[in-house]
């Protein structure tokens, strides 16, 4: 895949059509959409300077402490047509952030512009599932980048975090003593079997997430 994306940009073939051919090719009914057909890089900041995601994540296996992020490019992100059709859309329901890093996943979306704007200006609710259970992450370095930027590694942080970005909350059965709290930052909270360990629960939580989002 990374081949096949490395050719298509030597041949000026945007991101989001390689991604449709992808989806094509693999099945995928659903729409995937990239969040930009123009680069965005992820660097991260460190005690020991700037490094790509890259080297950070695979060279330096996450080790080097970090003291925060920069997203090059995201203020001159080009969104993919057909994103910027559902950016205008408005039969939007709700929006569901999955449980995925807060910082090198889910924010350099969020450093796009348009994006950003869209989710400032919305009618709709915001849902996020959160990727900390029990105070570590399911997979990748969360927590520990976490606790790095001085925070703690649990739901809670996470809520105050995203602060009015997110409406409401789905929390792990394991975490459910800190609904109270969350419930206190003004979010709805659902408390469900967050860890996805296997198709039939994934799509248990995604019905549940989806019921949730739309207040049913």
């Amino acid at each position: 895949m990374h081949v096949l994306r490395r050719e298509a940009l030597r041949r000026g073939v945007p991101l989001s059509a390689v991604t449709c051919d992808l989806a094509a090719r693999f099945g995928v009914r659903h729409a995937l959409l990239p969040m930009s057909d123009t680069p965005v890089r992820t660097r991260v900041k460190t005690r020991r300077g700037e490094l790509s995601f890259q080297d950070y994540f695979v060279r330096q296996r996450c080790k080097p402490r970090v003291t925060g992020f920069r997203f090059a490019g995201a203020r001159a992100a080009l969104v993919p047509p057909a994103l910027q059709r559902q950016l205008h859309a408005r039969d939007i329901e709700a929006v569901v952030l999955c449980p995925s890093n807060p910082f090198v996943s889910i924010a350099p979306i969020m450093s796009v512009p348009a994006v950003r704007h869209w989710l400032k200006a919305r009618t709709f609710p915001l849902v996020a599932v959160s990727p900390i259970i029990g105070s570590a992450a399911v997979k990748g370095p969360a927590a520990k980048i976490m606790r790095e930027l001085g925070l703690k590694p649990s739901t809670l942080a996470l809520a105050r975090h995203y602060g009015d970005t997110v409406d409401a909350w789905v929390i792990d059965r394991r975490d459910a003593s800190q609904r109270d709290a969350i419930e206190h930052l003004g979010k709805r909270v659902l408390v469900a079997d967050t860890l996805m360990t296997s198709r039939a629960r994934s799509a248990q939580l995604a019905r549940q997430v989806v019921s949730f989002a739309l207040g049913k």
